[in-house]
């Protein structure tokens, strides 16, 4: 069995150092570790449906997930795994509020982190789990797309729009960046359907189980499944 290959770039190690040093709450490792637990509920969700993740990329503008298994492009699975990035966060917000007469406020902080996390998340836009569980409940048409396409886009200029309000009013750009990341990251998409001659993620249920390698190897060695690939990218909160 292949290890799964990790890449980080400088540019995450510049950006990690960065928001250490503004980091005057100290919420920076609470939060990271509900991030990471988010991603370990993918994870967790990918390997139960006999999946792996083939390569994890992290720099200073997201976390890329690639992700290998033979069904992993039916809609039960595509939406199971999906949604265990929030159910993850969820079932930590509520221990962590259970336990918190026990631990202090300590606890309440990292289950208002994952909650906010989860909720977040499950926004219907195509760079978060709640677009990839969308899209995984839609036909695998181009109207499907497209109208992913579209509720992503009209959600992402309303974050922007909101939070460009609240950077006027308040002086924090934080959600108005977040807002405007997501519409870059939806446009970047947009751009690549459009190169690829408007093609799904997922693929037709005719070429599932179907092999992407060679008939036969040289080396004896069984041909594999490559029969879909998950990209994840989402963009750092």
């Amino acid at each position: 069995m292949r290890r799964t290959e990790w890449q980080i770039s400088p540019g995450f190690l510049l950006l990690l150092a960065f928001l250490f040093y503004l980091d005057e709450d100290g919420l920076l490792f609470p939060a990271a570790l509900a991030a990471a637990c988010h991603e370990l509920g993918h994870v967790l969700a990918v390997w139960l449906w006999g999946g792996r993740v083939r390569r994890v990329c992290l720099t200073c503008v997201g976390a890329e997930m690639r992700l290998e298994g033979a069904h992993l492009g039916e809609t039960l699975p595509a939406l199971t795994c999906a949604l265990a990035g929030p159910g993850a966060n969820f079932l930590l917000a509520a221990g962590s509020a259970r336990l918190a007469g026990a631990l202090g406020e300590g606890a309440w902080l990292f289950a208002g982190l994952n909650l906010a996390l989860g909720c977040f998340n499950l926004l219907p836009v195509e760079a978060l789990d709640g677009g990839r569980a969308l899209r995984a409940l839609l036909p695998r048409q181009i109207w499907a797309e497209r109208l992913c396409r579209g509720v992503s886009a009209l959600l992402s200029l309303a974050l922007s729009a909101g939070g460009l309000w609240l950077m006027v009013r308040t002086a924090n750009p934080t959600l108005f960046l977040t807002g405007a990341w997501l519409a870059l990251l939806t446009l970047e998409k947009g751009k690549k359907s459009l190169q690829s001659g408007g093609r799904c993620d997922r693929i037709p249920k005719s070429e599932k189980g179907r092999s992407s390698a060679p008939a036969a190897n040289r080396d004896g060695r069984k041909r594999r499944t490559n029969a879909y690939i998950l990209r994840r990218n989402h963009p750092w909160i």
